[in-house]
């Protein structure tokens, strides 16, 4: 007889977010034998985010997904999905997985760059200095920094955020790959959490100009971006940006290298970590959060929910810690 496919529903996403097209799905029904369930009642196990409290009346098993800069609340998951590296408290039930890896373009070709490194495509390719593509107003080191580098040169802002350019971007990898540079600020900095922010600017062969993570390292070849990090002020950082850009030859040095190194996971050693670990929730099939003791309750909002450990370098990233 024929085993019955245990169901999975999602619940509490955002905006755009299709259950029948993203990584899980790839993992759940092509690799494992699970069906999407489109009536969270009729589940087994529930996938849910940050964004509302359909979760709470979920009686199977929960896992937890984000794709901010926060941590879950392990009484009312199984288990977790996160940016998270290290204080988990339960380890054997969490699994670290960036938010990139459900891009469209690595779902459809398991690769990253969508353009080529050839030095000639690349200089002809690039006829504009750099880009900012953003909506959220509320990180002040990205503003900052956008302020410092527009002296040198101005920047075209495709997205909501200080809009210059006369339209909203639609595909941003298209866009950023006619830029030398790309501003790849984080929303907010704490280890662990690299978003698409630098990985888009990297599927464009645009040169990331990255803040944020400070282990970003563990994620992608440094020498593939400029890691703020490295510099002591944005003053300096902006210096080093002019150099690359008056000079070709310091320029292409950066776009030569490998995106991962070999002490970095690719995407398919994501896709097969993400495989082990739900394959191993639906081989134990029972809840585990009603044995962790209580914690604090949450209102409606994500922001409820806490952040992950915030970095700070000692660094005058932002003008109003002064």
């Amino acid at each position: 007889m024929t085993p019955t496919p245990v169901k999975i529903a999602f619940a509490d996403f955002w905006a755009g977010f299709d259950p029948k097209d993203n990584v899980f799905q790839t993992i759940l029904e092509q690799r494992l034998g699970a069906v999407i369930e489109d009536d969270a009642n009729k589940a087994d196990i529930l996938i849910y985010s940050v964004f509302g409290q359909k979760h709470h009346s979920f009686q199977g098993i929960r896992i937890f997904f984000t794709g901010e800069s926060l941590q879950p609340w392990w009484n009312e998951c199984d288990y977790a999905i996160t940016f998270m590296r290290d204080g988990i408290p339960y380890p054997e039930c969490h699994l670290r997985l960036p938010i990139w890896m459900n891009r469209h373009y690595f779902r459809a070709n398991h690769q990253i760059e969508e353009y080529s490194r050839d030095r000639e495509s690349i200089l002809s390719r690039h006829t504009r200095f750099c880009n900012f593509v953003y909506s959220n107003g509320q990180a002040s080191e990205r503003l900052h920094f956008l302020d410092i580098l527009s002296r040198y040169k101005p920047i075209d802002c495709g997205g909501r955020l200080r809009n210059n350019t006369g339209s909203l971007v639609n595909d941003k990898i298209a866009f950023c790959s006619r830029y030398k540079f790309t501003i790849a600020f984080e929303n907010y900095p704490s280890a662990g959490y690299t978003t698409e922010k630098l990985i888009d600017a990297l599927a464009a062969i645009s040169l990331p100009i990255y803040w944020g993570d400070p282990d970003v390292h563990l994620e992608a070849n440094p020498e593939r971006m400029i890691n703020a990090a490295d510099f002591s002020s944005p003053e300096a950082l902006v210096e080093q940006i002019i150099r690359l850009d008056q000079d070709d030859d310091l320029y292409m040095h950066h776009m030569t290298p490998p995106i991962f190194t070999d002490v970095q996971p690719t995407y398919e050693d994501h896709l097969t970590r993400l495989e082990h670990f739900l394959a191993g929730i639906l081989r134990e099939g029972r809840t585990t959060r009603q044995n962790r003791p209580s914690q604090m309750e949450r209102g409606s909002q994500r922001i409820n929910y806490q952040l992950m450990p915030r970095h700070n370098d000692g660094k005058q990233w932002n003008p109003l810690s002064k």
